[in-house]
């Protein structure tokens, strides 16, 4: 009877520990997403938008919030699991609403796809790309500089 209590214990201190380290992985993620990011480069369902439509576009991270420079101003809420490779990314608007997505951040680029059946995670992306009438978005980000 000890015995399996024991191996109850260790089990629960494995599974905690592993959950502690996807928590911390997940915040330090999140601090290099903080700052104003600049979109480089945008693909809905494989058509680019051409560039100069992307002057204006930018995302603002400030904590767990994110922010676009034009559309609505309002503030989604993201969450990041990079246990899962690539990282998974949801965003959550103010009707609660989730889209689905996947990020890879590396130094100075931040590579965002997610879909537009919002609500949907089975259509969650799985590659960064998209193609025609997969009503997918891929999204390159480049930091602006302070």
């Amino acid at each position: 009877m000890i015995r399996f209590k024991l191996l109850g214990v260790l089990m629960f201190v494995g599974f905690s520990a592993t959950v502690f380290a996807e928590d911390d992985q997940a915040k330090k993620d999140l601090e290099k997403f903080q700052g104003v990011w600049k979109v480089t480069a945008y693909e809905k369902s494989g058509t680019n938008a051409p560039k100069d439509r992307l002057e204006k576009l930018a995302f603002t991270f400030k904590e767990s919030e994110m922010s676009m420079s034009i559309g609505p101003k309002e503030s989604n809420t993201i969450k990041l699991d990079p246990s899962k490779k690539p990282g998974q990314l949801n965003i959550t608007d103010t009707q609660k609403k989730v889209t689905y997505g996947i990020y890879e951040i590396d130094g100075d680029t931040l590579k965002m796809c997610f879909s537009m059946a919002i609500g949907d995670e089975t259509k969650r992306p799985v590659k960064f790309a998209t193609e025609k009438d997969s009503n997918t978005i891929l999204m390159v980000l480049k930091r602006e500089k302070k």
